[in-house]
C-alpha cells in the first residue's frame, strides 16, 4: 500500500498547506481519506488520475473535509470519463450536504440527478462496511459537539491504515491505533487549548502508549 499526502492542513490552510486529502493505493483499490476544497488541484499537481479513484470515505462534515466532492463530479462530467462507479462513504448527511453544496456551486447542476454513477453509503460508528476490496471501521472521535465526527481504520491488501479525523485527545486513539501499520494523527496546536483538536502535548505525552507501527502527524496548524 502507498499513501500520498495530497493536503494536510488545517481549516485555515495553515503553513501553505492544503485542506485534507490523503491518498492511498494499493493493488486492489485507490481511495481518498478526507476530501477538501483543493484536493482535485492538488490530486493534478501530483499526477494523480481522479478518475482511478474506487472510493472516497469523508470523516466528518465540516467544508474543509468534503468541500472537494462537488469538483470530483465537475471533473468527471466534463473532463475525465469514468468506467465504473465511485464509493462515497462518511456519516450520516453526507449524500445530502453533498448534493446541498454541488447546486449552490454550480446551480447548472452536477448534483444526484446529473452526475457520474455514485454509491453513497453511510458509515455507522463500529460497524464494519465492505467497499469491493477495501474494509472500513469507523469509530466515534470527539470533535465538534452535534456533529457525527468519526476516525476510520481501512483495511486493504493485507494492510491496516487509521485516521483520526478531527479530534481532540481521548484515549480512545490508544485502542484505535492497536495493529495499525499506520496512523494518521491530528495535531493542530502546539501546547495551547486544544479546541477540541489534539496538541503536539498530548502526542509527546500518550506516544508511548500509541501501539501503530509508524505515526504521521497531520491537520498541522502554524
Amino acid at each position: 500500500m502507498r499513501l500520498q499526502v495530497v493536503g494536510c492542513g488545517d481549516a485555515f490552510g495553515s503553513g501553505g498547506r492544503s485542506n485534507a486529502c490523503f491518498l492511498l493505493q494499493g493493488d486492489s483499490a485507490s481511495l481518498l481519506l478526507d476530501c477538501g476544497p483543493g484536493s482535485l488541484a492538488g490530486m493534478k499537481r501530483l499526477g494523480i488520475q481522479p478518475a482511478t479513484l474506487d472510493a472516497v470515505l469523508v470523516t466528518h462534515l465540516h467544508g474543509d473535509h468534503f468541500g472537494g466532492i462537488p469538483f470530483l463530479f465537475l471533473e468527471h462530467r466534463y473532463r475525465e470519463r469514468r468506467d465504473h462507479p465511485l464509493w462515497i462513504a462518511g456519516p450520516a448527511g453526507l449524500e445530502q450536504q453533498t448534493d446541498q453544496l454541488a447546486c449552490a456551486l454550480y446551480s447548472s447542476g452536477i448534483s444526484s440527478a446529473d452526475r457520474m454513477p455514485v454509491r453513497f453509503l453511510e458509515l455507522r460508528p463500529d460497524a464494519s462496511a465492505e467497499l469491493g476490496a477495501v474494509r472500513v471501521t469507523p469509530f466515534p472521535v470527539r470533535h465538534a459537539p452535534g456533529l457525527d465526527c468519526l476516525g476510520l481504520r481501512v483495511e486493504m491488501d493485507g494492510k491496516t491504515v487509521v485516521y483520526s479525523g478531527d479530534t481532540e485527545w481521548f484515549d480512545g486513539l490508544v485502542e484505535a491505533s492497536r495493529g495499525a501499520d499506520l496512523m494518521l494523527l491530528e495535531c493542530t496546536h502546539v501546547d495551547e487549548d486544544g479546541g477540541y483538536h489534539v496538541r503536539l502535548d498530548d502526542v509527546l505525552n500518550n506516544r508511548h502508549r500509541l501501539e501503530c507501527e509508524q505515526l504521521l502527524l497531520v491537520h498541522l496548524g502554524e
